[in-house]
């Protein structure tokens, strides 16, 4: 009995989720959420968002399926509610010039943007819990579970490694192009949001599509 899918099949897991969760096209909004937090704070963050990351999906890759039955819900509604999610994110970021971290001396309430919204629903949001979830049911052996854990992990390395040096390019924007730079990124996920509920409304309603 097969234990393992070829390697290829886990290079390409990776490769698809590295396409869904975007890295380099999510350091902007990371910079945006971050940018008066202290380079401790910041490295707090980067680490909060890749465990959040790493715990999401290694849930759905062992209980996805169970989950998703026990409450009764579809990826699809994951997509409405997490687009609504980031469209309160980017409308708040949009209004308030761009302070999506509320001044606070509590450092807890400070770094937790790496859970919400960074690391869920930006990041393992529906597109990435779903792509876990179809390579996690294609074998179903220990074995084959464990090398999509695998996979995971390395892909929440990345993430931090990634974040933790990303403070370094937004040293070269002053207060007043990150003031304009957070405004743009809050439009941008307001747009992201949108996609996400009209791609799950549409799943319910086909006759909104096209």
């Amino acid at each position: 009995m097969e234990t393992l899918l070829p390697l290829s099949e886990y290079v390409k897991l990776f490769a698809g989720l590295m396409a869904v969760v975007s890295i380099p096209g999510n350091l902007p909004v990371f910079l945006a959420f971050t940018r008066d937090l202290s380079p401790a704070e910041r490295d707090q963050v980067a680490l909060l968002t890749a465990l959040t990351v790493a715990i999401a999906m290694l849930a759905f890759n062992f209980f996805g399926t169970l989950i998703l039955d026990v409450f009764g819900i579809s990826i699809d509604s994951f997509r409405i509610a997490g687009g609504i999610l980031l469209l309160m994110t980017g409308l708040a970021m949009m209004n308030a010039g761009g302070e999506p971290v509320e001044p606070t001396t509590n450092a807890a309430d400070r770094v937790s943007v790496g859970i919400v919204p960074l690391g869920i629903p930006l990041l393992s949001g529906p597109g990435a819990m779903s792509t876990v979830i179809v390579y996690a049911n294609s074998l179903n052996t220990p074995a084959h579970r464990l090398a999509v854990a695998l996979v995971i992990i390395v892909l929440a390395s990345l993430i931090f490694i990634t974040f933790r040096l990303a403070h370094r390019a937004g040293m070269v924007l002053g207060p007043t192009s990150m003031q304009v730079f957070n405004r743009v990124m809050g439009l941008i996920l307001a747009a992201i949001a949108v996609e996400f509920m009209m791609s799950g409304i549409g799943a319910y309603f086909p006759g909104l599509r096209g």
